[in-house]
């Protein structure tokens, strides 16, 4: 069962957006310990039942882009951050497969 690791700042991001977590959490039919966990690993089929349910309890279709803004560029990920300071988007993607080939 692959595992896909989610930021421990999206709660951060959600509350910011008015996106109760333990609502989000309960209507995804997912363990409301999700989140309090260190590490917040889901299931394809958990991811999109949490995006599901963020789109159901926002009613706003630009939810996904706010949301990335609200977490802060000192929470984001050494790689993504080295994608967001590339010279256009060929070079980003370029520097994020290159760290996936050295820590993959």
């Amino acid at each position: 069962m692959p595992a896909i690791k989610l930021p421990p700042a999206i709660t951060t991001g959600l509350k910011a957006l008015g996106v109760d977590p333990t609502e989000l959490l309960r209507r995804a039919g997912l363990p409301l310990t999700l989140f309090s966990t260190g590490q917040i690993l889901v299931t394809t089929e958990q991811l999109f039942a949490l995006w599901h349910s963020i789109g159901e309890l926002s009613g706003d279709p630009a939810i996904g882009l706010k949301l990335a803004d609200q977490v802060p560029v000192a929470q984001h990920h050494p790689a993504s951050i080295a994608a967001h300071h590339a010279r256009n988007f060929r070079d980003g993607l370029q520097r994020m497969a290159r760290y996936k080939l050295l820590c993959g």
